[in-house]
């Protein structure tokens, strides 16, 4: 034992390391080879029902659906009017029957009642007009 750890001991130590080596490989090699053999060699015991399903071909694919019913021809009909491009044109006819075209009046003008200065463009009287039940504002 105290032989074995020495680095040089003379040439006297004699192992079979190289033929140990090369029948391990030569085994091992001939183990692998009968593993792989054996499922070639013997092929009947693989289940044929389940390797003829992946042979079937897929259904066909569904008819396209029908064609969309016609959409009903819509009628328009053309308001003509009397404006072209900005400028009254003559009438090609006279009307049977006048509209007479009513407007509501325009309300009155409110009274300026505002801040004096104020904001420009802004409401008059701002937010609480005269008379929306707000007595008193409270700021805290």
């Amino acid at each position: 034992m105290f032989e074995d750890s020495l680095i040089e001991s003379g040439g006297r130590l004699r192992t079979k390391r190289g033929m140990t080596t090369v029948l391990s490989f030569a085994l091992q090699v001939m183990l692998i080879g009968v593993l792989v053999l054996i499922p070639l060699l013997f092929t009947e015991a693989l289940p044929k029902t389940q390797l003829m399903t992946f042979l079937v071909a897929p259904p066909p694919p569904p008819p396209p659906p029908p064609p969309p019913a016609a959409a009903p021809v819509k009628v328009v009909k053309q308001i003509q009017t009397d404006i072209i491009n900005g400028q009254l044109r003559t009438p090609t006819k006279i009307p049977e029957k006048v509209q007479m075209i009513k407007e509501e009046e325009v309300p009155p003008a409110m009274a300026a009642s505002g801040v004096v200065g104020g904001v420009p463009g802004g409401v008059p009287a701002g937010r609480w007009a005269v008379g929306s039940g707000v007595s008193s504002v409270t700021l805290l």
